[in-house]
């Protein structure tokens, strides 16, 4: 019998892609079911995750079941960033901009023409993370603190520029927490869409108008999310003589102005803060008696006032998270009870003190408790705590997009 001849064809195995699984442990489970928009690296399964930074992957369990859609970071303690726990969604251009129609719409019941600095986007709050987008009058300024957003940021600035009709959009990127020394050599804005803006643009805010520069590094001139402690200061100060620390381009000071202070004494170690300051106040039709600015480090400005027997019944303490002036180098964390040891030598009794932190890595506790330790024998109580505004939305149980501290005092 023949041997029997055996088949020469090879047999093909068709290839079978199989989509990514990223299984989180369940510190990271729980932690997306309670609403934290944060995945953690340490929380992830996967040991080879074979991503780039901005790249969308969806998010399961240890036994596969669908969390969410995380925007993914190569960098930092933070691996991903919740999108949507919308399982079905295409993440993609179409997605990004309908998660920008939602957060204008969410808006429009407080939009106001009398405001045209205004936050639209507002990172994680807004199922955008890494991400803020802020209106100053017919533009446009996108933040991306995250790598590799690009796609995502054209998508939802194209989009609320065309429901907007507003001119242009500017972006820049923050990829360094705000404080760090790094962050003093950010790079200007740049045109993404739109007409070049002016070297200044007027915005608009309660019958008041301020100056922004929106290519400027690392503030434009103007903060609109203290708007309600601006609007408390006003309503606070007539009749009273206001102190202004960290007085930067005068807001507060031209607030207090406007609702009625016989004066506003604005202290800034920038000589070019001051000059937009008086360009404000003068824009706002307050003179330079009633509006002046002091050009020095604030405990040096203090102990002068002290040793002059100056004194206030209204104040805004305003500080940077950091910055380094010709005084040294300031740091909330380390100098503010000394800050409101010394401003208190020139409150009078029955005073309004305005108290405010951006820094949020600072608990609430730890910011009172740095006041608590300035006053000394002086009683200060908190009559009001103020938020940030309607615009800038918040998630419960996230407290690192909590970052601002603000306090109403009475000084007794």
């Amino acid at each position: 019998m023949p041997p029997t001849k055996r088949s020469t064809t090879k047999r093909t195995t068709k290839a079978v892609t199989r989509k990514v699984q990223i299984r989180l442990e369940d510190r990271g489970v729980k932690a997306i079911r309670a609403g934290h928009p944060w995945v953690f690296r340490n929380a992830i399964l996967n040991e080879d995750l074979a991503l780039k930074s901005g790249q969308v992957a969806p998010l399961y369990d240890a036994d596969g079941r669908f969390l969410a859609n995380g925007l993914y970071a190569a960098d930092g303690a933070v691996a991903f960033r919740v999108i949507s726990q919308e399982e079905d969604v295409k993440v993609g251009e179409q997605w990004f901009r309908t998660l920008a129609s939602r957060a204008l719409k969410r808006r429009q019941p407080i939009m106001d023409p009398e405001v045209t600095a205004f936050r639209l986007v507002n990172g994680e709050a807004d199922n955008l993370p890494g991400l803020t987008v802020t209106r100053f009058g017919d533009w446009l300024l996108a933040i991306e603190y995250l790598e590799g957003m690009t796609t995502l940021t054209d998508a939802v600035v194209d989009q609320l520029l065309k429901e907007l009709n507003l001119k242009g959009a500017y972006r820049q990127q923050r990829l360094r927490p705000s404080g760090s020394p790094e962050m003093q050599k950010v790079p200007p804005s740049r045109k993404m869409a739109g007409e070049e803006a002016p070297l200044e643009i007027e915005v608009h805010e309660d019958g008041l108008r301020h100056l922004v520069d929106i290519t400027a590094p690392m503030g434009v001139g103007f903060f609109p999310d203290y708007r309600e402690g601006r609007r408390l200061i006003r309503k606070l100060a007539p009749g009273r003589r206001m102190l202004n620390l960290f007085s930067y381009t005068g807001a507060f000071g031209v607030a207090a102005l406007a609702g009625g202070a016989t004066q506003a004494v604005n202290v800034d170690s920038s000589q070019k803060a001051n000059s937009k300051a008086l360009q404000n106040a003068q824009l706002n039709g307050f003179d330079h008696e009633r509006f002046t600015t002091m050009t020095m480090d604030i405990f040096r400005a203090l102990n002068e006032m002290i040793a002059r027997g100056e004194r206030f019944d209204l104040a805004v303490v305003d500080p940077p998270s950091f910055s380094k002036g010709k005084g040294g180098t300031w740091s909330s964390a380390r100098d503010y009870t000394n800050l409101v040891r010394l401003l208190l030598q020139v409150m009078e009794p029955g005073a309004y003190v305005l108290f405010t932190s951006n820094m949020a890595k600072t608990s609430v506790e730890d910011f009172e408790r740095s006041i608590s330790l300035g006053a000394g024998r002086r009683t200060i109580s908190i009559v009001q705590r103020i938020s940030t505004p309607f615009d800038y939305p918040e998630l419960p149980g996230f407290p690192e997009g909590s970052y601002l501290k603000s306090l109403m005092t009475l000084v007794e």
